[in-house]
């Protein structure tokens, strides 16, 4: 395991190698299924790469959220261990989960693993990327840095 792997992509999420666009996407009805067009992405030639990102629409001083998969082409599994940007005044990785009364919840995590020769998908319902306190609002078609 690599130490200390970050993300950073143009809307933006930091990826040590590989640079990736964020774009926000109008469809507040995107569903888990649709989120990426491509199910089985094929792993990059070396290194870790973001895919097929995009982000929720958000209003300034409000929220968002990231969503990616994220492909590791090296032999051995890598850990990302934070996000940061400009996009937002707090970036951070986060799970959704279910609590014992039924009600969802999301809740911020230190470390995501990416497993080697694998990738691993944030999706809505799942891992993410939470934007907090939007520093502008984020509508269709908007990049911004994280």
């Amino acid at each position: 395991m690599r130490s200390d792997l970050k993300i950073k992509l143009p809307l933006g999420i930091l990826l040590m190698s590989a640079m990736a666009g964020v774009s926000c996407s109008g469809s507040a009805d995107r569903t888990t299924e649709d989120t990426f067009s491509t199910p089985d992405a094929a792993l990059p030639d070396s290194g870790v790469a973001a895919v097929e990102a995009w982000a929720r629409p958000g209003m300034e001083r409000g929220m968002s959220a990231i969503y990616m998969r994220i492909l590791n082409a090296d032999a051995q599994a890598d850990t990302l261990v934070g996000v940061s940007g400009d996009a937002a005044e707090l970036v951070e990785i986060h799970e959704s989960y279910e609590t014992e009364d039924g009600l969802m919840g999301m809740r911020r995590i230190d470390a995501l693993e990416i497993p080697a020769k694998s990738s691993v998908v944030l999706r809505q319902g799942g891992m993410h990327v939470m934007l907090i306190q939007l520093r502008q609002d984020f509508t269709a078609g908007d990049t911004a840095g994280v």
